[in-house]
């Protein structure tokens, strides 16, 4: 949560300072009598928000996926009802942990990559969808980020077995003396 408030706040400065303070899409006008009045702009703020909220996880495991397959492996995609997530993962395969690390980036990354320079574009729409998308896309990360670290950790050679979305066996190298 605390990744989202600030991925809203960092991402949201950046939008402002690219299109000015007219994109955002709730304004508050100050009346007469201290009346304050909150104009909301449906269209401007629900379309891209609804599709940055439809299309960012699966976008995001579809990446997952896509690193997998380019490293050979088999993936099967899902969804996990107890965590209310989809997933991507390579089932009763041996996976390597530096193919892992580079697995874990690559949504974030590639996101991340393509949407920045999307808030730049004179079309609200656009840029507030890619808002939208880069907050969503980043909180979600978070997963992934811990993972990463996780994995990080671990030595060189180290290779994991994912035996469903609960287990996974992790195989680290055993030190030789010399």
């Amino acid at each position: 949560m605390a990744v989202t408030v600030v991925s809203t706040v960092v991402y949201g400065w950046l939008l402002v300072q690219l299109q000015g303070p007219e994109i955002l899409p709730v304004v508050f006008e100050v009346g007469a009598e201290e009346e304050i009045t909150i104009l909301f702009n449906l269209t401007g703020t629900a379309i891209p928000l609804l599709f940055a909220f439809l299309t960012v996880a699966v976008v995001h495991e579809l990446l997952h996926g896509v690193v997998y397959q380019r490293y050979g492996y088999e993936v099967s995609y899902g969804v996990y009802w107890r965590f209310g997530a989809v997933y991507a993962a390579v089932f009763h395969q041996f996976h390597s942990r530096e193919h892992n690390l580079r697995v874990g980036i690559a949504p974030l990354a590639i996101i991340t990559l393509i949407c920045l320079p999307l808030l730049a574009v004179p079309q609200p729409v656009i840029a507030t969808t890619a808002f939208f998308v880069l907050v969503l896309n980043t909180g979600g990360a978070m997963g992934d980020a811990y993972a990463l670290w996780r994995f990080y950790r671990m030595p060189r050679g180290t290779v994991f077995y994912d035996i469903n979305a609960d287990n996974m066996y992790v195989f680290e190298p055993m030190d030789r003396p010399e």
